[in-house]
């Protein structure tokens, strides 16, 4: 009997462990009501023929508000970032999708963002991609 007194110590450890993880905020699974909420830009880099440019901050915004309905709504707004040189301004009004552990945008507005795939990276969303030799790297937090 002691074989399946150390089986259930250990899987008594591996549930006090588990319910710890939960409570520090991290999110073991992401779905629709856990990720709810305000993401903002944290991390946001364009790498091209030129060097990097840095998006997060300096008056660049970048938010995100996912509701549980997959809805979402918030900002874009890149200084100097379009075409010849003008602001990037657009509404993110639209809806998401969560598919595991990657999220995809459906919008009006015709940014990067709903051609972009952005992954659940334990507390980020994070989105990485290389576009006509440019290279975009954007980390999003929770605000």
């Amino acid at each position: 009997m002691k074989p399946i007194a150390s089986l259930l110590a250990v899987a008594a450890v591996a549930a006090v462990a588990a319910l710890a993880a939960c409570s520090s905020g991290e999110i073991l699974f992401p779905n629709a009501r856990n990720l709810a909420g305000m993401w903002v830009a944290w991390e946001f880099t364009v790498t091209d023929s030129t060097g990097t440019r840095d998006f997060a901050g300096g008056g660049n915004q970048f938010t995100l508000v996912l509701d549980p309905n997959g809805t979402v709504t918030g900002h874009l707004h890149l200084i100097g970032a379009g075409e010849g040189g003008a602001d990037v301004d657009a509404d993110m009004a639209g809806t998401w999708k969560l598919d595991h552990w990657t999220i995809t945008f459906e919008q009006a507005a015709d940014t990067f963002v709903r051609d972009t795939d952005f992954r659940f990276d334990q507390a980020y969303l994070r989105a990485d991609f290389v576009s006509n030799g440019t290279t975009v790297h954007i980390r999003m937090i929770r605000a």
